[in-house]
């Protein structure tokens, strides 16, 4: 299978070259007598293209029900599921993909989630109420937006807009709720992310991505909207900074980095004056830590680990800073 769709997509883009030559200057080797692809050999590859997939998004905070979302057609859309082994009911039924479920905090009647409008890759946030079966836009088209985060109190959600000059990503405050309620917050220069909020709700973590290699972390005052590196962009501290969450307190970080060596690690930092001490977490794994999530009592933090490619899950006691696989 893979070698006949490799054939057909080579000869596609020899295709596509030789059209080209054609109405241009030869600039290199012309294919001749290459022939047609067939036409049950293109639909016979459709059903490879067209697989399904699920992917677990969100959970009702009561543990009623989960949104996930799953490809059943020409788009991936959300769907809900109410108990275990339960069937999918569908909820979007949009011509673009529905991507991000995300509950509202306190309720299983209403959720956030993405996506663009006729195929712009210009990403909404959108609210759709479950009760009503309606969806309102929160941001404004035309414009960039995604990455929100709630705040402790489910009052408000974070999230990255390039509405300022359609050019910068900065971050943005709303209610979730509305789309008048939008209001910029602090200007990015480049790519900035919403992370995570403080738990008493009065600053939030700015994701700054320069490079691959070169991540900045920074704090941001809620009611002033003044922001302070905390990680990143010197050059003693030049690396790349992953998921970075809040522990119990505001005073307590929990962050993936590749700045001890090879491998992303996970680590705890704990604000010490003007500066942070870090504890390594993860020495002893000799893979990438990729993801993590932390309860709201900040008592157990789960994270994935890249084991030679499989994902395998770990949970971490973050009163003893031990950790143990799950199986």
């Amino acid at each position: 299978m893979t070698s006949t769709r490799a054939f057909a997509i080579s000869l596609a883009l020899a295709l596509t070259l030789c059209s080209w030559s054609a109405r241009a200057e030869p600039s290199g080797p012309i294919l001749d007598g290459v022939p047609e692809i067939p036409a049950d050999l293109v639909e016979r590859l459709t059903q490879y293209e067209s697989t399904r997939w699920a992917s677990m998004r969100s959970v009702a905070d009561d543990g009623s029900s989960i949104l996930i979302t799953t490809r059943l057609g020409e788009t991936g859309q959300v769907h809900r599921v109410q108990q275990a082994g339960g069937a999918r009911t569908q909820i979007t039924f949009r011509r673009e993909p529905s991507r991000r479920p995300d509950y509202v905090p306190g309720s299983d009647r209403s959720f956030l989630f993405s996506g663009d409008i006729g195929g712009d890759e210009q990403w909404q946030i959108f609210r759709f109420d479950l009760d009503t079966g309606t969806t309102t836009q929160l941001t404004s088209t035309g414009h960039r937006h995604g990455g929100w985060n709630w705040s402790p109190d489910g009052s408000q959600i974070a999230y990255t807009s390039t509405q300022r000059n359609g050019k910068d990503f900065d971050i943005w405050l709303g209610d979730g709720k509305t789309a008048e309620s939008g209001r910029l917050l602090a200007r990015g220069d480049g790519y900035w992310v919403a992370g995570p909020w403080s738990p008493d709700g009065k600053s939030l973590i700015a994701y700054e991505y320069v490079s691959r290699a070169d991540s900045r972390l920074h704090r941001v005052d809620v009611a002033t909207g003044r922001s302070k590196r905390l990680l990143g962009g010197t050059k003693k501290d030049t690396a790349f900074y992953g998921d970075v969450l809040y522990g119990a307190d505001s005073d307590t970080l929990f962050v993936t980095s590749d700045q001890g060596g090879e491998f992303v690690r996970l680590y705890q930092l704990t604000r010490k004056g003007r500066g942070w001490s870090w504890t390594a977490l993860t020495e002893d794994i000799p893979w990438d830590v990729q993801e993590m999530a932390i309860t709201t009592d900040g008592k157990t933090l789960a994270f994935c680990v890249n084991e030679g490619g499989y994902e395998s899950l770990y949970l971490l006691d973050t009163s003893t800073l031990q950790s143990r696989r799950v199986d």
